[in-house]
């Protein structure tokens, strides 16, 4: 139980107010203008092709990694978001960071943290609704956070098992239990007899099926040409269908007549054993 107490349980984070810490100005200017179209330049792909390859170099993910596509798809919807509500670069930053932390509380175990994650984010945002420097600063409004709420809501909260399954690592449990003063099993005599019964009955049954398939094959050579092959391939059909039925017969027969075989021999033995008696020499009589 050691091992248990290794892994990382749930427990609630204080939020802070961070900025700028995942992306500068720059870089986020750049994935911004992935969504840019213009009349006389045409870039090549499509603007999510460009976004992913771009966010692939800034944020050193993989877009091959499955793991790394659905990531990369968060962050090209979130930006998509921003740019609907026309969110400033800063206003932009401030998702962008919530979106990691968020997701990083999420994964960093495999236990249920739903409720601690969830804390953990209306937290963070209210650091980017209330303007009380250097803990947060006010660069939401009210209706921008309930867009904010119903975007995360809608599009993480709600599938927040799967985010579960695919980031955080699986917990495998062994459990053995060991009781103490207890004698380990040991196979009986009667144990053992069936075990060697049931070995010799999947030899013989076996070696029953080898035979009859091989008469059945030299039959179906002889018979080709004859006219009535069918007829006789019916037949052995239909033999083939109870055939299964006298082996299981003969079979059960075969068991309980060396079963009565063993208990009349052990039988017999206990009433020699019990009927030889040592014969005892009587002391002579002394007038």
């Amino acid at each position: 139980m050691s091992n248990y107490f290794d892994v990382k349980l749930p427990e609630f984070k204080q939020a802070k107010f961070e900025l700028w810490q995942n992306l500068d100005q720059n870089q986020l200017q750049s994935l911004i203008g992935c969504f840019e179209e213009s009349e006389f330049v045409k870039p090549k792909g499509s603007i999510y092709e460009r976004f992913s390859a771009l966010a692939s170099k800034q944020v050193a993910l993989d877009p091959k990694s499955k793991k790394d596509q659905i990531l990369i798809d968060k962050y090209y919807y979130l930006i998509k978001f921003c740019l609907h509500r026309e969110f400033s670069l800063v206003q932009i930053s401030a998702l962008w960071s919530l979106l990691i932390r968020t997701h990083r509380v999420a994964c960093e175990t495999a236990f249920g943290n739903l409720d601690q994650t969830f804390t953990y984010f209306k937290d963070a945002l209210l650091c980017y609704a209330v303007h009380r420097p250097p803990f947060s600063l006010c660069l939401f409004q009210p209706s921008q956070i309930k867009e904010i709420i119903d975007y995360f809501f809608n599009s993480y909260f709600k599938q927040f098992k799967f985010y579960k399954y695919v980031f955080s690592t699986g917990i495998t449990v062994d459990l053995n239990f060991s009781y103490t003063n207890q004698p380990e099993p040991v196979l009986s005599e009667q144990n053992e007899e069936q075990n060697e019964l049931d070995d010799s009955m999947l030899r013989n049954e076996s070696r029953l099926l080898n035979d009859l398939t091989q008469i059945f094959e030299e039959n179906n050579e002889q018979e080709v040409d004859e006219p009535n092959a069918e007829v006789k391939q019916f037949v052995r059909e239909y033999l083939n269908q109870h055939l299964s039925v006298v082996k299981a017969d003969l079979l059960n027969e075969e068991i309980f007549t060396k079963l009565g075989d063993k208990k009349l021999s052990a039988q017999k033995r206990n009433k020699s054993g019990s009927s030889t008696k040592t014969p005892t020499k009587t002391p002579p009589k002394t007038k």
